[in-house]
């Protein structure tokens, strides 16, 4: 196993910051070619202020060479967390909330880049005024924000509140809007991640719970093209999972979706799903996920992250689940953003965010 630390840039100390989505937070790993993959992610570029906001700016690397890595995001106040995707043409979309230059306290913004980041309709494009927590991916040659809009507070983990509704805003690989679907309202939901294949378009997210510090893990399938819900808002058998641990992916050699994630009770759990919404297969066996981490996929092969330390190689064939084995590790995920990489050499590389930069581990034969 092999360990690299790539500091992006300055970071605060751990006396200045308890939560430590100040000092990075959200990544993408972006696939423009089988020899060339991006690595996109938010990192602090001082201190919180005085007011106590965050500074991050976004920065990309190239996967093979993170510690070259450079600013493609730049402003006052926080752009997290970055989640970025690329389109069949090549146009990579990076999409995050920040507060600067707005009349709302956050604002969904997306900047689009070529693959050789030259820009098509730089940073700050608009997705939602009031919009936060946005994820994107790409069905063909257009793009799926998947966001939240408004907040109420109290209740949750630390009494903080939840989001209120969750929101799909699409766009085609030039940057223009092509239609705004609410897909639910009202029902206090939040932290909404998408996957896409060319057709459909699977997104995830969180509703509160009264009274609980879970939440229900929550479905719908969009048709990327006409903007409509082929499933509406449902449960996603009928999970109750711990804060913002879950994952939705792509495979597209068995055209599946699967959602990993822990449940409430801190059992990891993973779900195949078709392209209509159907769960095929549900299992909840597993050793924990861990926050905000998502999976690698190559053919019908899949690594996890595992709560605290290390991995697991799943293989997704048909319609089953079965783990092949464990990566061990003995230091913890930060749980404030990793993208994990399946090479077609075999080895897992996983891209994590800490406090101390950004941290490439590596597993092989």
């Amino acid at each position: 196993m092999r360990w690299l630390v790539v500091t992006a840039c300055l970071l605060t100390t751990a006396a200045q910051a308890e939560d430590m989505r100040a000092f990075q937070h959200g990544i993408s790993l972006v696939t423009v070619s089988e020899a060339r993959k991006l690595v996109f992610w938010s990192s602090a570029v001082g201190p919180p202020g005085p007011d106590g906001n965050w500074s991050h700016d976004v920065f990309v690397a190239d996967a093979g060479n993170p510690a070259q890595h450079k600013p493609i995001i730049t402003a006052p106040e926080a752009q997290e967390p970055a989640s970025a995707a690329i389109s069949t043409d090549g146009r990579i979309m990076v999409t995050m909330e920040d507060g600067w230059n707005t009349d709302s306290e956050t604002t969904q913004r997306f900047g689009l880049y070529n693959s050789d980041l030259s820009p098509v309709a730089a940073y700050p494009q608009l997705v939602a005024e009031g919009g936060h927590s946005g994820h994107v991916a790409a069905a063909g040659r257009r793009f799926v924000v998947f966001y939240s809009d408004g907040w109420v507070k109290g209740g949750g983990v630390d009494n903080l509140g939840s989001g209120q509704d969750v929101m799909v805003r699409l766009f085609d690989s030039d940057g223009r809007l092509q239609r705004h679907v609410a897909v639910a309202s009202g029902k206090r939901d939040w932290w909404p991640l998408v996957a896409s294949s060319d057709r459909r378009a699977l997104l995830v997210w969180q509703r509160f719970v009264k009274g609980q510090t879970h939440a229900k893990l929550m479905m719908a399938v969009l048709d990327p093209a006409s903007g409509t819900l082929v499933t509406a808002p449902k449960s996603l058998a009928e999970l109750m999972v711990r804060y913002y641990t879950y994952a939705v992916t792509w495979i597209p050699a068995t055209r599946r979706f699967l959602v990993t994630g822990t449940t409430k009770t801190g059992t990891g759990f993973a779900c195949l799903l078709d392209e209509q919404g159907r769960v095929l297969t549900k299992r909840t066996d597993f050793a924990p996920m861990v926050r905000e981490a998502w999976p690698a996929v190559n053919g019908t092969n899949v690594v996890t992250l595992t709560a605290p330390t290390g991995a697991m190689l799943l293989s997704v064939a048909g319609d089953r689940i079965t783990p092949l084995r464990q990566y061990a590790d003995p230091t913890p995920w930060a749980g404030i953003g990793a993208a994990a990489d399946l090479g077609a050499d075999g080895k897992v590389r996983v891209y994590s965010l800490s406090e101390r930069g950004l941290v490439l581990r590596e597993w092989g034969e």
